[in-house]
């Protein structure tokens, strides 16, 4: 917003100049002007800045012919634009990143046949329950991957024995609430077959809950006394956990307040009013998750302490994924502060649907608030100026001031300056204003505004009521007339100003002095 405001005051400066700074100072020319009582018409030329003779005024990043840089403003908008957050910061956002979780098998028991001698036994009935580490997901998702005995793998060894006629059968199933489930394994579970000793569990891909139990059918050719059968779990490689409600704020170590960034709007904000202000929302979120808060925007004074905020209601995913707030940010510029903050309070994640959700790990979870406003009016802060003693010597009796101004910009504008002796122009309803309109640029036309053939024209009684005392005040209002679009490389604005005065000039009192 810095930089637009400036842009803004850069065109409001070039034309305060036009008024002000050129026609008063000239006065000082007429030093040797003497005779009689009389009006003196002078014709003066106050500005040309024009690309035939290359001084025309850049907007964009290309110089003129006379190798004055540009304004920079290459690809921005006057129309409607984005604020940005102070540097080191790309974006007004908050990011997570869930890289990795503890989470083990935990110890399996062994299945004891506490067979006397060799023989076949019958383990039909037999099983062992499983569990997690790390009781605080609801589920883990394993990794695709997989590597016999090392990897997303429970190893099942028959000591002192092996598998009888049929073979054993072992299948993962889930045990919540102590009572046998769905199998876990994507497959159907794992078959040592008659006359061997080993086999695997493979794990990879499934979803497997904090408890389960592992069956077991077949028969157990015994070779010797004490046959066992065992289980040993390798390495999990986890690719998403599922979490319960009330663990996903811990998961993602959520904080009281999350500090989204600042915008500078620089020291002396003049009065500023918005047309439009809207804040957009993008996110990348797992599925079914919602996230309530509350936007908090705050204004900060110089010392950034907090003069005014306002907070907003927001729920993602939802509905509405743009939020109007004109009437909340125009209630902060009132009060002119130095920079906008944004952070989200009140944070609480929870699951749109169910009591669980999926949060793969690997992948960040994002929030990022887009600010964007379009400028309606600006009045700048009143101006102290002095009246050339000359001119006191010399009273004005009249000025007529012409002006041509081309725009090849989408930018557009209606100025009028307040001129008063009284402090506060704009309050003054004896001020004189001075109104001008520069249209913006549309279908490869630019805007014109030539008053050639209808100056500005300030009376005798106004330029009396202005030069009464030493010094008199201006203040300019701004209305943004800019139509949608970037300005280009190459755009440009051209002024040409010349004034007519009329001066009251007394051959007796300069003859005095």
């Amino acid at each position: 917003m810095k930089e637009r405001v400036a842009y803004i005051f850069l065109l409001l400066l070039l034309v305060s100049l036009v008024l002000f700074g050129g026609c008063f100072s000239k006065v000082k020319e007429l030093d040797k002007i003497s005779g009689p009582t009389w009006v003196t018409s002078l014709t003066m030329p106050l500005v040309t800045r024009i690309e035939e003779e290359g001084y025309e005024i850049r907007l964009g990043d290309a110089s003129n012919a006379q190798g004055e840089e540009g304004l920079g403003l290459t690809g921005k908008s006057l129309y409607s634009y984005r604020l940005e957050p102070e540097e080191g910061s790309d974006s007004f956002g908050w990011k997570e990143r869930l890289d990795t979780v503890e989470v083990e098998l935990g110890q399996i028991l062994d299945i004891e046949l506490h067979n006397p001698g060799p023989g076949t036994y019958p383990v039909n009935n037999a099983g062992v329950t499983v569990e997690l580490t790390d009781p605080d997901f609801a589920g883990v998702t394993l990794s695709d991957a997989y590597t016999e005995g090392a990897l997303n793998d429970i190893t099942i060894t028959i000591t002192n024995g092996r598998a009888g006629p049929g073979g054993v059968r072992f299948v993962l199933v889930n045990y919540e609430g102590g009572v046998p489930g769905a199998i876990v394994t994507k497959d159907d579970g794992a078959e040592i077959p008659e006359g061997a000793t080993t086999g695997h569990l493979k794990l990879n891909e499934a979803t497997i809950p904090p408890n389960m139990y592992i069956t077991v059918d077949g028969n157990v050719e015994a070779t010797e006394a004490n046959a066992r059968i065992t289980f040993t779990g390798s390495n999990l490689e986890i690719a998403a956990v599922t979490v319960d409600e009330n663990k996903l704020a811990d998961l993602y170590e959520i904080e009281e307040t999350i500090d989204l960034g600042t915008a500078d709007l620089g020291e002396d904000l003049p009065e500023i009013t918005l047309k439009t202000a809207s804040l957009e929302f993008t996110y990348d979120l797992p599925d079914n998750l919602r996230v309530t808060a509350m936007l908090k925007v705050e204004g900060k004074d110089n010392s950034g302490v907090t003069i005014g905020s306002r907070e907003l209601a927001i729920i993602l995913p939802g509905t509405e994924l743009q939020y109007e707030f004109k009437d909340e940010l125009n209630d902060i510029l009132n009060l002119k502060p130095s920079s906008l903050a944004f952070s989200l309070t009140g944070v609480e994640l929870s699951p749109i649907t169910g009591d669980t959700v999926e949060v793969e790990l690997g992948k960040e979870i994002s929030f990022k608030a887009i600010p964007e406003v379009g400028i309606a009016t600006v009045i700048t802060d009143p101006e102290e100026m002095e009246v050339p003693e000359k001119i006191r010597e010399n009273p004005l009796q009249a000025f007529m001031m012409y002006l041509v101004v081309k725009n090849t910009s989408p930018a557009g504008f209606d100025l009028t300056v307040h001129l008063s002796p009284e402090p506060q122009p704009v309050l003054d309803s004896k001020a004189v204003k001075i109104s001008l309109s520069i249209a913006p640029a549309e279908q490869g036309e630019p805007g014109v505004f030539d008053s050639t053939n209808d100056p500005i024209i300030l009376t005798t009684a106004q330029l009396d009521y202005l030069t009464s005392g030493d010094r008199f005040y201006n203040q300019i209002e701004f209305e943004n007339q800019s139509i949608p679009g970037e300005i280009s490389n190459d755009d440009y604005i051209e002024i040409r100003a010349w004034a007519q005065v009329d001066i009251l000039v007394n051959k007796k009192e300069e003859e005095a002095d």
